[in-house]
């Protein structure tokens, strides 16, 4: 069972005060497993990162851990970001914290500023 691809995103995190509102995150090697058919279905897979991710950010920057709960063993693997992400210049910084201070965030209002994120996908 191919999990995942060495290089390709498997989530993007949100950025905060970046020149991009978004980062990939990526694996550093692709992710496959033996598992049988009666398996898969006890199979779990979690990502665990903090949020919002502070720029400046760059390539192969710690992001989080792809957990996988499969064949009664606990996997770990890292997740890093697959793109540099700059911080925002002075002025831009201010802007961005006055809208902030105005109208809030679509995604604030969803979860706290910074928080532990698990996804789990069964």
């Amino acid at each position: 069972y191919e999990l995942a691809k060495k290089g390709k995103p498997i989530k993007y995190l949100d950025v905060w005060l970046g020149s991009k509102p978004t980062v990939a995150a990526i694996l550093a090697q692709d992710v496959s497993l033996n598992v049988s058919k009666n398996d898969i279905h006890d199979m779990k897979v979690e990502f665990s990162y903090k949020t919002p991710i502070a720029a400046p950010i760059f390539i192969g920057d710690y992001l989080g851990d792809l957990i996988i709960h499969a064949n009664n063993k606990k996997m770990v693997h890292k997740v890093i970001a697959g793109e540099n992400i700059e911080k925002l210049n002075h002025l831009d910084r201010f802007v961005s914290a006055i809208k902030f201070m105005l109208f809030g965030s679509q995604r604030t209002k969803e979860r706290n500023k910074i928080n532990r994120k698990r996804i789990v996908v069964e």
